[in-house]
């Protein structure tokens, strides 16, 4: 295997954290090294070395393993699937900006993630440019889209991971939403703190905006990825005030039980996070073999809300392009 398959796990200490690549590629099957040479050009594997030491590597169904290691499923595209599955390209009015809720902007500030998920569903969109950078220029049009849509309230930071900007880019942006009175909710999704929580921890912190609050929804999927690097970035959010929350995609062989999704909202509960949204997985070209049938889904819904406080069950939903906000199932 080349370098460049693990150009993400060289940003840690491998000694630290238990793992070093050159274990990696012996503990691939040979489908597995098929898969990953077939998609190197389209949506490469990639992990960092945190995440590569959460895996039991000598289990072939390890749920962290099937979430990012490339399989030959991917080849099967079925004709309800998409390359586009949500449809995000009807709703960018300006480069950068989706805006498909009312009173709701998704602003991508990056296509860079520091793993990529098979399931993910702008798994299509995804570019070689290790880095994109925001110029003032681009900064100083999102302003002004919003100084001309004062019913937008909230800005989402998405991508890509929005904790792969350099910090004092992120905050430039933060701090010119200042000039958009009315914003008043930010949020930001991510997967670092499960996959790289060192470059949260090492950050700083986050520009505090005179008329908004912020919120940081964590991308997490089962309970083994709760890590010491994941409770510490809880922590440090929620010692800055900011409201920490999850979503879940709910996979076909990863976290489908009854246990493994009690476990997981069981421990974020305990952790003082809320669970969000528990999403049925969008058709993605390539990823069907995530999916499970719906009524399987409203069963484990229904089984959570009857052995979890309301407060630690997720909303199960899907994403129906065309609907004005996601759909509950």
């Amino acid at each position: 295997m080349s370098d460049r398959d693990f150009e993400f796990c060289n940003q840690v200490d491998d000694s630290k954290k238990g793992f070093r690549p050159a274990q990696l590629s012996k503990s691939l099957s040979k489908n597995e090294l098929e898969a990953i040479r077939g998609f190197e050009s389209v949506f490469p594997f990639r992990i960092t070395s945190e995440y590569a030491s959460l895996i039991d590597w000598s289990n072939q169904n390890d749920p962290l393993r099937k979430q990012v290691v490339p399989t030959l499923d991917e080849f099967d595209i079925a004709e309800d699937e998409s390359k586009d599955p949500l449809e995000e390209s009807r709703y960018m009015p300006i480069p950068g900006i989706i805006h498909k809720y009312e009173g709701r902007i998704v602003w991508l500030i990056t296509n860079t993630c520091p793993i990529h998920c098979r399931f993910c569903f702008r798994r299509w969109k995804w570019k070689s440019e290790l880095t994109q950078d925001i110029s003032e220029n681009d900064i100083d049009l999102i302003v002004q889209y919003l100084n001309r849509h004062p019913s937008v309230y909230e800005v989402i930071f998405s991508g890509g991971d929005p904790f792969m900007v350099d910090q004092d880019k992120l905050n430039a942006c933060l701090k010119a939403l200042d000039r958009c009175s009315t914003v008043r909710l930010i949020r930001f999704h991510t997967r670092l703190p499960i996959v790289a929580s060192d470059d949260i921890l090492a950050g700083k912190p986050l520009y505090k905006g005179h008329n908004y609050t912020s919120r940081v929804v964590i991308h997490i999927n089962h309970s083994n990825e709760i890590s010491p690097g994941f409770k510490k970035c809880v922590l440090h959010w929620q010692k800055q005030r900011i409201s920490v929350l999850t979503q879940t995609v709910l996979l076909a062989g990863i976290n489908d039980t009854e246990d493994n999704l009690f476990d997981l909202f069981f421990q974020l509960a305990e952790l003082g996070v809320q669970p969000y949204y528990l999403h049925y997985p969008d058709a993605a070209a390539g990823t069907g073999h995530f999916r499970i049938p719906v009524d399987k889904a409203i069963k484990l819904s229904r089984y959570l809300m009857n052995h979890l406080p309301g407060y630690a069950v997720p909303k199960l939903v899907r994403d129906i392009p065309g609907r004005a906000a996601k759909t509950i199932i």
